[in-house]
């Protein structure tokens, strides 16, 4: 048993220095601002965290961090969940034509963000 979470064990750490080699990779969260409170940067760096499994991490720290902390701040600041309502109009999350997809979405310009204009210029979509 003790060979087997040795072999685990080496496999995890191999990911994570694969991820952490490059100093451009740390504290990458691309905020939609940079005034944010320190409960909304790591509400945002946890569902960044969390869903860093399913794309490639630097999209999700990049675009992901954008949308996510936008959500995040005007869930706090209008106390309502009902941002993440894909049937509400004002939501975060969008469902895609009738399908089981859902897309996270940013309501704010990327004007002024230095990180984004790297990705595509259409809207900021992030499925």
């Amino acid at each position: 048993m003790n060979n087997k979470l040795t072999e685990i064990f080496k496999i995890i750490s191999f990911y994570d220095d694969y991820r952490w080699e490059f100093s451009h990779n740390y504290n990458l969260i691309n905020f939609f601002r940079e005034d944010l409170s320190a409960d909304i940067k790591i509400l945002t760096h946890w569902l960044c965290y969390i869903t860093d499994r399913q794309m490639p991490f630097r999209r999700i720290w990049d675009i992901g961090g954008f949308v996510f902390s936008e959500l995040v701040y005007e869930v706090k600041n209008q106390n309502s969940l009902n941002l993440l309502n894909p049937e509400d109009e004002n939501s975060f999350v969008k469902r895609e034509d009738n399908d089981d997809k859902y897309t996270f979405i940013s309501k704010s310009t990327a004007d002024n963000n230095l990180i984004l204009p790297q990705y595509h210029k259409r809207s900021l979509l992030w499925a």
